[in-house]
């Protein structure tokens, strides 16, 4: 397994922590946007491959990865928002190493498409 797939499940990890210790043991963290149920009600956190910087002139790029935070339900933008918000308290008091967020949308598979945000963090390497 390559370096940056180890570091994308210790990162899930890490997450599915900082849910756990904020009570939200329902909510979960994948690497797989398949994974995200339709309703997405409880909260779904996808980490998706990193931005890589090859800026430096010698040695590894750096990893900026983007975690996907989605819930539902679609009908009820305000609930929807509310529960990405306690997932985002809750990754920053794990500190998760994050640096900005975005407001948008996630198209499961099946259904609507949900709010979401996208996180993105500083380089982790």
């Amino acid at each position: 397994m390559s370096d940056r797939i180890t570091a994308a499940h210790e990162l899930v990890a890490d997450i599915t922590n900082a849910l756990e210790a904020a009570g939200l043991e329902d909510a979960r963290a994948t690497l797989n946007a398949l994974e995200v149920p339709s309703g997405a009600r409880h909260g779904v956190v996808v980490v998706s491959p990193p931005t890589l910087d090859f800026s430096s002139s010698w040695g590894d790029p750096t990893a900026s990865w983007e975690l996907h935070i989605i819930a539902g339900p679609p009908d009820n933008y305000l609930a929807a928002w509310e529960r990405i918000d306690t997932i985002i308290d809750a990754l920053v008091a794990g500190h998760i190493n994050l640096k900005s967020a975005e407001p948008g949308q996630f198209q499961p598979t099946q259904g609507p498409a949900l709010p979401a945000y996208t996180l993105t963090t500083h380089p982790l390497d």
